[in-house]
């Protein structure tokens, strides 16, 4: 019975998923399968929103609470990406593959976190962020708009974020960052 169960998951989570360079899935994840997911492969400005299944080390009604919250969040947030052309993808996958041109690939590994789920913000040629936990839609925009670098404003300490259009090349933006430092 507990094999049907994590079959019955595996396959609802799937039913879900469009073929693209990277798994895309409705936002928000299915409760996770009992085995993970292969790796996301990642080639263009994209958020993973991850659930592990790690996760099932949660209380019962915690961790239906706390997936319903992620979901709510997610599907709040997608919109904002979808225009800006920023992949949403959902996973139960504990490994992401990132590719960019001119650059080795690079692993992104997910287990060991404080939290079994979340998110993780990517842009090929550049250091990710991951964000662990239940985060509002709220915050979860504020971070990717000042991630993706349509934030242009100094942050509240007063530093200012290197900001860079979705899609740049790291060359590109070396010269970017050059020409802010002589103005």
């Amino acid at each position: 019975m507990r094999v049907l169960l994590s079959a019955y998951w595996l396959v609802a989570l799937l039913a879900g998923c469009r073929s693209s360079s990277h798994t895309q899935a409705e936002p928000g994840p299915s409760r996770p399968a009992a085995h993970p997911a292969p790796p996301v492969v990642v080639r263009e400005a994209t958020v993973v929103a991850f659930w592990l299944p790690a996760s099932d080390t949660l209380g019962a009604s915690d961790g239906a609470d706390l997936l319903d919250d992620f979901r709510y969040y997610t599907r709040a947030a997608a919109p904002w990406f979808d225009e800006r052309g920023i992949a949403l993808v959902t996973t139960n996958s504990d490994t992401i593959v990132v590719e960019a041109e001119g650059a080795p690939r690079r692993v992104i590994m997910l287990t060991g976190l404080d939290y079994p789920f979340g998110y993780v913000l990517v842009e090929p040629g550049y250091a990710e962020e991951i964000l662990t936990g239940v985060v509002t839609d709220e915050d979860l925009l504020d971070e990717a708009d000042a991630y993706f670098g349509s934030d242009e404003a100094a942050d509240e300490d007063g530093s200012q974020r290197a900001v860079r259009p979705p899609g740049s090349r790291g060359s590109e933006h070396l010269a970017h960052l050059v020409e802010q430092g002589r103005g």
